[in-house]
C-alpha cells in the first residue's frame, strides 16, 4: 500500500513539475527582461550623465573623452581681426588717431630733412653760395628745425601709444576681475587653477609691457619703410618694379614664420600652465605627499614638466635664426638694386639724391627686419589679449544687485523669513 502511495505521489509530483516548469521559465524570462531593461535604463542614465559632464564652459567649447577638466583650445595660425578690433576699442580711437597723425607729421619732417640735406650737399658741386655764411646758416637752421619737428612728433606718438596701451590693459584687467568674481562654480571645476593664474600673471605681463613695445616698433618701422621706399624711388621710380617682388617674398617669409611661431608659443604657454598647476597642487597637498613618502615621485614629475617647458625654447631660437637669414638676404638685394639703378641713371640723377637713395637702401635692411619682427611679435603676443578676451566671456552668476528684487526701504517689517520660488542649480 505504501508502494502504491509512493507511485501516486511520484506521478503527482511529475505532473506538478510539468505544470510549474513553464511558469518558472516564464517568470525567469520576465526577470531577465526586467534586468535587461534596468541595465538599459542604467546605461542610458550613464550616457546622459556622461553627456552632461561633457558640457563645456562657453558656447562653442567642446569636451572630449568625458574629462571634467577642459583642454585649452589650440592657437590659430594667424591672429583674428576681431581681436585687434576689440583691443583698439579698448585703446580708444582718439589715441589711435593721435598716434597716426603724430607719425605722419614726424616722418614727413624726416623726408623734408633728407631732401634738404641732399640739396645742401649739392651746393658745393653746383657752386651755389656754399661759401657764404648766411646761406650756410639758413641751410643749417632749416635742417635743425626739421629734426626738432621729427623728434617732437615721434616722441608724442610714443607717449600716445604708451597711454593708450596702458588704458587698454587697465580696462581689460578690470573686466577679468569682475568676471572671475562672478564666475560659476562649474568654471573652477572644469578649469585648472594654473590656467587662471597664467592669465593674470603671464598674459597680463605681456599686455602691460610687451605689446606696448611691439606696437611702438611696428608703427615706427612701418612709416620708416614708407619713407625709405619714397626716397629710394624719388628719382628712379622704376626701381619699385624690381623691389616689389622682394617685398612679396618679405610678406611670405613673415606669414610662414608667424604661422609656426604662434603654435610654438601656444605649446610653451600650455607647458607653463601645466607646470604651474602641478606646483599649486603639490603645494596644497604637501602634508599628504610627505605622509605617503611620495616626495621623489612628485619631484620627478616636476622636473619632467620643466623639461617639457624648456624644450619649447629651442624651436623658438631656430625659427628666429631662420627668419633673420632670409631677411638679411632680401635686404641686401634691395641695396644692390639701388646701387645698380644709381649707376644706370648716373647721367640724369644728381649725386646727392643717389647717395641719399643708397643710404636709405642700406637702412631699409635693418628697418624691414625689425618691422617683420615687430609684426610677428605683435601677432604672437596678441594671443594674450585673445585669451583674456575669451576669459571675459565665461558664464557668470546673477548680478550683484538686482533692482527687481531690491527690498523696500522699511524692510524688514516682520520677524520671519520665507522662500518663494527659490531654486539653486550647479550648472545649466
Amino acid at each position: 500500500e505504501s508502494e502504491d502511495i509512493d507511485e501516486k505521489e511520484m506521478q503527482i509530483l511529475a505532473k506538478l513539475k510539468q505544470t510549474v516548469k513553464p511558469l518558472i521559465e516564464r517568470q525567469e524570462s520576465h526577470k531577465s527582461d526586467a534586468n535587461n531593461e534596468n541595465n538599459v535604463q542604467r546605461l542610458r542614465s550613464q550616457i546622459s550623465i556622461n553627456d552632461t559632464n561633457k558640457l563645456v564652459v562657453g558656447e562653442n567649447a567642446k569636451e572630449s573623452d568625458g574629462k571634467l577638466i577642459q583642454e585649452e583650445q589650440p592657437a590659430t595660425p594667424t591672429a583674428k581681426m576681431d581681436v585687434f578690433k576689440k583691443y583698439f576699442q579698448l585703446i580708444g580711437y582718439r589715441w589711435i588717431g593721435t598716434i597716426l597723425l603724430a607719425y605722419i607729421v614726424g616722418n614727413a619732417a624726416s623726408v623734408a630733412s633728407g631732401l634738404w640735406l641732399s640739396q645742401w650737399s649739392s651746393d658745393a658741386i653746383d657752386h651755389k653760395m656754399s661759401d657764404q655764411n648766411w646761406w650756410r646758416n639758413h641751410r643749417l637752421a632749416l635742417f635743425v628745425l626739421f629734426g626738432l619737428i621729427e623728434i617732437l612728433f615721434v616722441i608724442g606718438a610714443q607717449l600716445a601709444i604708451s597711454m593708450g596701451c596702458i588704458s587698454a590693459a587697465k580696462q581689460l584687467h578690470r573686466l577679468m576681475i569682475e568676471r572671475m568674481m562672478r564666475a560659476t562654480i562649474s568654471y573652477f571645476d572644469t578649469t585648472p587653477m594654473g590656467r587662471t593664474l597664467n592669465l593674470f600673471a603671464e598674459d597680463m605681463e605681456l599686455i602691460d609691457g610687451e605689446i606696448l613695445f611691439d606696437f611702438r616698433l611696428t608703427f615706427m618701422k612701418f612709416f620708416q619703410i614708407i619713407v625709405s621706399l619714397a626716397m629710394i624711388s624719388l628719382e628712379t621710380p622704376l626701381i619699385l618694379l624690381a623691389v616689389l617682388p622682394i617685398l612679396v617674398v618679405y610678406v611670405w617669409c613673415q606669414r610662414l614664420y608667424i604661422a609656426g611661431l604662434r603654435q610654438i608659443r601656444h605649446l610653451d604657454t600650455g607647458a607653463r600652465t601645466r607646470t604651474i598647476s602641478h606646483f599649486a597642487e603639490t603645494y596644497n597637498g604637501t602634508a599628504v605627499i610627505r605622509a605617503f613618502g611620495a616626495d621623489r615621485d612628485f619631484r620627478r614629475e616636476s622636473h619632467r614638466r620643466l623639461d617639457a617647458q624648456n624644450r619649447c625654447q629651442y624651436p623658438l631660437l631656430v625659427s628666429e635664426r631662420w627668419l633673420a637669414v632670409r631677411l638679411e638676404f632680401l635686404g641686401y638685394s634691395i641695396v644692390l638694386l639701388s646701387a645698380v639703378f644709381a649707376v644706370a641713371f648716373r647721367h640724369t640723377v644728381g649725386a646727392g639724391v643717389s647717395a641719399l637713395a643708397i643710404s636709405y637702401a642700406v637702412n631699409i635692411t635693418l628697418i624691414m627686419g625689425r618691422f617683420v619682427l615687430g609684426v610677428t611679435d605683435t601677432e604672437t603676443d596678441i594671443m594674450a589679449v585673445e585669451r583674456c578676451l575669451a576669459f571675459t566671456q565665461i558664464p557668470v552668476e546673477a548680478e550683484w544687485y538686482n533692482e527687481k528684487t531690491k527690498p523696500a526701504d522699511n524692510w524688514p517689517t516682520m520677524g520671519c523669513i520665507s522662500f518663494t520660488d527659490y531654486c539653486t542649480k550647479y550648472r545649466e
